[in-house]
């Protein structure tokens, strides 16, 4: 059988990526009347560290007319001939690879949610923007917002579902197709241009300065400073005058760590774009646009302080560290990271096992897309941190050029990724195809009812798991566990297995879920056998195991998982050389005995090696 599936499901087994979207936290929108009579629209935890840190909010609605103009204009351009469209054109062609391998309905357009994450994925690859409402932790593409007619002001987070609306009907469209999806793309560019020299126009007001005439060296850095004032730090310039914008910038000065080395930011570029001491207007504006653009990378330093900080922690392992091990972390010139509170980081969708919070860990990839890592700005998009997976997408795409593959397609695809180690089989893809993927030409097509119930038929776990330190007490249960593939005659209930995966190894052992007879058991086993009618619960078992997949909690404190194996003497948790029985997913597993086999002082082997030291004692410090 020739199977399909979506390229997004490899990228999840290639790297540490992001949870799935719509796991994360967005709790959608609601409406109210505004008290000076206009009707507005309140988002709620669309953009938590913009809500919650309110510096951009002055800046974030616009008036739906001058939406309306701009997007009147833009559609015209596209429908003009060609020597009058030229940068629609060159849109068109810019995203055109991307939108080939999207997702289409039947009739070849793309539905609202993916047109929206296409719009996210550009403008990430093209300028490093998260255009606001489309930010991955709350799954903005996913969500549908309506805006009510009398509206005469929108808030930029709503603003991307309205535009597509909006662009279909003025296009005299049904559907989102590849012309469209250019016309939003040059909307909000020439948004964000807009924006931008309305802001200068008003900053030479602010100081009773013109755009005609050259400004002098001073001027020019008053003026670039205060657009990186308005643009970074959201003061409202309509509201100040110059002497206040004055005083805002002798305050960021004297308290705002950041202050200085984004002023040199912004000046540097002014250097390498334009030496000399004087600008015109034009030439100020061009700085500003740069900025924009750029603001990315002075970013970046940020995203990878972060990285390298979560990477060397002592917790950190497979992509997570423990929440109460995260501290603030400041550095000179640069802004203070991990400030936020326990629920405010819960509220992101970053935190596994938040209800616990000794046991509670932060996913770092999750944590650097989040909007906590994010800088707001006053234009229509924030400033975040690079997801490495992205570019892996990009890579996958262009390998394939569809919006489906099938198993073997994807596998000599990922195969060409830089850098990555794969933990998966061919099994696993075909497992994904079965459950996410299209069906081959002429098999019939599940309904949707089958198709939710097959998705709740066995929970997802990794693919293999070893059990450690057991080679002398049940040698039976050492080797490779795979996971038995979905379509397989043999299949975990609900009753007797909590529908968990089963695993099987090449001594024919079975690594399970029990539920007892009387529903007094519920731990994974290694065993014969995997029912009640079969008898025999197991050689090996887990202690307090009522957990998803077998590799538990890491840190071995009462409430967590624990491993023991059946001998002579009864039960005990020490298995070889007095070492605690582990299970661990294989590749983790294998690098963990080569690095004990191995001492070197590779600090990648070495923090393996402390790490698996670390649960241990752990684990020894608990028995003890």
């Amino acid at each position: 059988m020739n199977f399909s599936t979506f390229l997004s499901s490899i990228v999840l087994l290639s790297c540490i990526c992001p949870i799935r979207a719509d796991d994360a936290a967005n709790k959608g929108i609601a409406t109210q009347e505004d008290p000076d009579s206009k009707s507005m629209v309140q988002v709620k935890d669309v953009e938590q560290s913009s809500l919650k840190r309110p510096l951009i909010n002055e800046h974030e609605w616009v008036e739906i007319t001058n939406i309306h103009r701009v997007l009147g204009a833009e559609v015209k351009a596209a429908q003009a001939t060609s020597e009058h469209n030229h940068r629609i054109s060159r849109i068109r062609d810019s995203v055109k690879p991307l939108y080939t391998v999207m997702p289409k309905d039947d009739d070849g357009s793309l539905s609202k949610e993916t047109a929206r994450y296409a719009l996210h994925r550009y403008f990430t690859e093209k300028h490093g923007w998260s255009i606001k409402g489309l930010q991955p932790a709350g799954a903005a593409w996913q969500h549908v917002m309506t805006v009510e007619s009398d509206m005469t002001d929108i808030n930029k987070y709503m603003l991307p579902a309205y535009m597509e609306d909006a662009v279909v009907s003025l296009m005299n469209k049904t559907k989102i197709d590849l012309d469209v999806l250019a016309v939003m793309i040059s909307t909000y560019e020439h948004l964000d241009h807009q924006t931008m020299l309305a802001t200068m126009q008003s900053i030479l007001a602010t100081f009773d300065m013109t755009s005609g005439g050259v400004k002098s060296e001073d001027e020019v850095r008053e003026i670039l400073e205060t657009y990186l004032i308005v643009y970074a730090f959201g003061v409202d310039i309509d509201t100040k005058n110059k002497y206040e914008i004055r005083d805002t910038k002798a305050n960021l000065q004297l308290n705002h760590p950041a202050w200085g080395s984004l002023a040199s930011f912004m000046w540097d570029i002014k250097m390498q774009m334009f030496p000399k001491s004087a600008l015109d207007f034009g030439e100020l504006a061009h700085v500003a646009l740069a900025f924009g653009d750029k603001y990315a990378k002075w970013q970046e330093e940020d995203c990878s302080r972060a990285q390298n900080y979560f990477v060397g922690m002592p917790s950190f392992r497979h992509g997570s560290v423990r929440l109460l091990d995260v501290s603030p972390s400041s550095s000179l010139g640069r802004r203070t990271l991990f400030e936020e509170t326990f629920d405010f980081v819960s509220d992101l969708g970053v935190v596994t096992h938040k209800t616990h919070s000794k046991h509670a860990r932060l996913v770092v990839p999750n944590y650097l897309s989040s909007q906590s890592m994010c800088l707001a700005t006053a234009s229509f998009h924030s400033v975040c941190c690079e997801n490495k997976c992205e570019s892996l997408y990009t890579r996958l795409e262009q390998g394939v050029g569809a919006p489906a593959a099938t198993a073997e397609q994807i596998a000599d695809s990922a195969d060409s990724l830089p850098g990555q180690k794969h933990d998966w089989s061919m099994q696993d893809l075909k497992d994904m195809a079965d459950e996410e993927g299209k069906m081959e030409e002429g098999e019939e097509e599940p309904n949707e009812d089958s198709k939710e119930d097959e998705e709740k038929e066995v929970k997802h776990c990794p693919p293999n798991y070893k059990i450690l330190n057991v080679d002398s007490i049940e040698p039976r249960c050492t080797g490779n566990f795979e996971r038995i593939a979905v379509d397989s005659e043999l299949k975990p209930n609900e009753e007797e297995h909590k529908m968990r995966p089963f695993f099987k190894n090449e001594h024919g052992m079975y690594l399970h879920f029990w539920v007892g007879l009387f529903n007094e058991i519920h731990n994974w086993v290694c065993g014969e056998a995997v029912t009640h009618e079969q008898g025999q619960r197991g050689f090996v078992s887990s202690v307090n195991g009522d957990i998803d997949c077998p590799d538990g909690y890491p840190d071995g404190t009462p409430e967590e998982m624990f491993w023991e194996a059946s001998h002579e003497g009864g039960w005990t948790r020490l298995g070889d050389s007095g070492e605690p029985i582990l299970v661990m997913q294989t590749a983790a597993a294998d690098e963990y005995l080569e690095a004990l086999q191995n001492p070197t002082p590779d600090p990648i082997v070495a923090s393996l090696n402390n790490t698996a030291s670390d649960q241990i004692n752990s684990l020894d410090g608990f028995l003890r």
